[in-house]
């Protein structure tokens, strides 16, 4: 996945996961990332009542550690 391509992640095929804090079901909702002055939005499940996010593993070891790395290289 380049730089600039939006992630997507399949929330349809998702089982239900629950807020830790909350213990209410987590809804698909847009989110924003930043790091290092550069940010992106994406659609990941969070709480609604909170807003803590969950962020799958192929996100976090994925894409987000290819900007990071590539920001890190600038």
């Amino acid at each position: 996945m380049a730089m600039n391509e939006k992630y997507q992640p399949d929330l349809t095929a998702s089982p239900v996961m629950y807020c830790r804090r909350c213990r209410i079901p987590m809804e698909a909702g847009e989110t924003y990332f930043e790091y290092l002055d550069h940010g992106f939005h994406t659609k990941l499940l969070r709480c609604p009542k909170c807003g803590e996010v969950y962020i799958p593993e192929e996100l976090a070891n994925g894409k987000m550690a290819e900007v990071e790395q590539n920001l890190e290289d600038k």
